[in-house]
């Protein structure tokens, strides 16, 4: 019990090198530093062979991971400061996530451009020599990841100017170099969705939230943070994103590639707006289990009503558009279970409206 989840599982890869170099001399193999092993191990040091793969993936990708402002990163900056000496920085490699679609819940990729260079050279500073970004998804790339292009100019040259590059590829892909400011619009609003400064506990991801775990003020600068993204930056990037999508109307191919990247925004929209209810609800639901503020406990289970209904929203979106695979879908059920507990805690029913009115009715009546 005395030894942590980073100590069992380096004891697990020192013994898988050490066999593996009875038969293979040079064999590495990696130490994965992710979720609950972003902690360095406390007893158990690297066996010759191990390779430091550091994959921080519920950081806040809204800033660089050496950015003060950001109290997240900063805890994970701690974590991995602490570990390179041990693995030395000639055998880490940084294992990233700017093109995974996964992290970004299927959403448009964010373009990171002051992100990534940022991370390029803090990583650089301290030696490490290698960097990678998975790139996984579960359903088809409608639209290309503009990380993709962004990702490979920064490790060539990390004083790399990202904002320039994101100027080509407007120009580049869509033959329109007014679409940069498309690019910038959706970079902050996708930063506002994601960002998490406050969150303390490494495995809180923007998406995977507990919001047991997190004060009630952090929880509540994220949401706030999700509604100015849909307000505000992305609601802007779907009106530039039409104008260019009207100004291409007569040139077939960059209107093609256009129409798919309003497939993509489309879909942020609505997902965006699925995880700002769940999470928003789940908030509030909090909020009144920590300070018995039944206000806020109403506004919760509203939430898991509108959670529904954009849930419903983006299914119905799924199967008009086509889009292909498995896109991921959260299930508003678990907050509708804890507005329900909520109700009958405090006296309350909850009737169903798809019971009482005409299909597509979402919602509930509350008594008591």
């Amino acid at each position: 019990q005395d030894y942590n989840p980073s100590d069992q599982a380096l004891l697990v890869a020192n013994a898988v090198v050490t066999a593996l170099r009875r038969k293979l001399p040079d064999a590495q193999f990696p130490f994965l530093g992710y979720h609950d092993t972003v902690e360095p191990a406390r007893k158990v040091k690297p066996a010759p062979g191990i390779l430091y793969f550091w994959a921080p993936r519920e950081r806040c990708y809204a800033h660089g991971l050496a950015d003060p402002r950001c109290g997240l990163n900063a805890v994970y900056r701690k974590e991995f400061e602490s570990a390179l000496p041990v693995f030395t920085p000639a055998n880490t490699e940084i294992f990233e996530y700017y093109v995974d679609h996964v992290l970004f819940e299927n959403m448009a990729n964010p373009p990171l451009g002051d992100v990534i260079a940022a991370d390029a050279r803090y990583y650089a500073g301290l030696g490490v020599p290698r960097a990678g970004s998975l790139a996984v998804n579960t359903a088809e790339w409608v639209t290309p990841p503009v990380n993709l292009f962004l990702f490979p100019q920064v490790l060539w040259n990390p004083q790399r100017d990202l904002g320039k590059s994101i100027a080509e590829y407007a120009e580049i892909y869509f033959g329109d170099d007014a679409m940069k400011e498309y690019f910038v619009a959706l970079d902050a609003g996708m930063k506002d969705m994601i960002r998490i400064c406050e969150y303390s506990h490494p495995g809180d991801a923007w998406d995977r939230v507990q919001p047991d775990r997190e004060s009630d003020d952090a929880v509540g600068a994220h949401v706030r943070g999700m509604e100015q993204a849909l307000t505000g930056s992305l609601d802007r990037a779907s009106t530039l994103l039409d104008a260019a999508i009207q100004r291409a109307s007569a040139n077939a191919r960059p209107h093609s590639r256009l129409l798919a990247e309003r497939k993509s925004l489309d879909y942020t929209l609505l997902q965006g707006r699925l995880y700002y209810h769940m999470i928003k609800g789940n908030w509030l639901i909090q909020v009144h289990a920590h300070t018995g503020n039944r206000e806020a406990g109403m506004t919760g289970a509203a939430e898991a009503t509108l959670a529904r209904f954009s849930w419903e929203k983006l299914k119905a979106f799924i199967a008009t558009s086509r889009l292909r695979g498995e896109p991921l879908m959260p299930d508003p059920e678990i907050l509708g279970r804890r507005s329900r507990s909520f109700a009958r805690a405090n006296g309350y029913t909850l009737d169903n409206l798809g019971h009482l009115m005409t299909t597509g009715a979402i919602g509930y009546t509350v008594n008591g």
